[in-house]
């Protein structure tokens, strides 16, 4: 198989990599392999995997980025785009690590940061929860940061565990639009930035023995197409782009970024 997009190459690569030279972990006694230390750099123009066998939920995928973008933390606004979701909420209500909250209220002081120094180093949101309390929802992102160089804005994710299964499709994309998101807000305070590289650090990247054979699978799968790269001149802003994920999640039609998704099951 040839992969279409550098995307679908890193995350095959990395499937492969853990089902070769991964070591055998067991937290909260599942069964895993597991390396620690995994950094991967993902092309934010090409930020969809497009591996038919992997079956993802293209529809819940637009639809988490844009919950998280709005700064949303209730499970019924999400629930109706994945049936499992809400059996990690503690209350039925709400969700205890949601990072959409953290995001929203960090976003100004990640604007204002590179508003006052193009170069600056502390355009930072914190996501983990100090001391955080028994729960069913904790978060699996510590931090990302945000800086400009040569007019291109890279996101840094610092994770302290990260499923290549289940997550990973899902984080790649969502700290994409973030980016975008980002560069539009940038856009409108006179700063014209393009997302550059997505830099993705997990403590332990890891496989649950559950998906071994599906991630197999998936290093000899068929490709779904690809997506156009973004244009962010599509967009008159953080919120507009909000407003685009939450109607290709809901299939509405629209033109341009992702519409491609809308034709593809999940």
């Amino acid at each position: 198989m040839q992969p279409s997009n550098s995307t679908n190459l890193n995350w095959i690569s990395l499937l492969d990599m853990i089902m070769n030279v991964g070591v055998e972990s067991s937290p909260r006694g599942k069964k895993t392999k597991e390396l620690l230390g995994i950094k991967s750099l993902i092309d934010m123009t090409q930020p969809v995997i497009t591996i038919k066998e992997r079956n993802l939920g293209y529809k819940f995928m637009a639809a988490e980025a844009a919950w998280i973008m709005s700064g949303d933390n209730r499970v019924n606004t999400i629930s109706p785009y994945s049936k499992a979701i809400s059996n990690f909420s503690d209350d039925g209500i709400l969700f205890f690590g949601a990072y959409g909250p953290q995001i929203r209220d960090q976003l100004g002081h990640v604007v204002k940061a590179l508003c006052d120094d193009r170069d600056s180093r502390q355009a930072v949101i914190t996501i983990w929860r100090p001391n955080p309390r028994q729960s069913k929802d904790i978060p699996c992102t510590i931090s990302c940061q945000f800086m400009i160089r040569n007019d291109l804005l890279y996101c840094f994710m610092n994770m302290r565990s990260s499923d290549a299964w289940l997550g990973v499709p899902y984080d790649w994309f969502n700290f994409s639009m973030l980016t975008y998101g980002v560069c539009l807000l940038l856009r409108n305070k006179g700063i014209n930035v393009q997302p550059g590289l997505l830099h993705f650090y997990a403590a332990s990247q890891h496989l649950y023995e559950s998906n071994f054979e599906q991630a197999y699978q998936c290093t000899e799968g068929e490709i779904l197409g690809s997506i156009k790269p973004v244009n962010l001149n599509q967009f008159t802003g953080y919120d507009d782009l909000v407003l685009h994920l939450w109607a290709v999640a809901n299939n509405q039609k629209v033109t341009g970024f992702l519409e491609e998704l809308q034709t593809w099951k999940g």
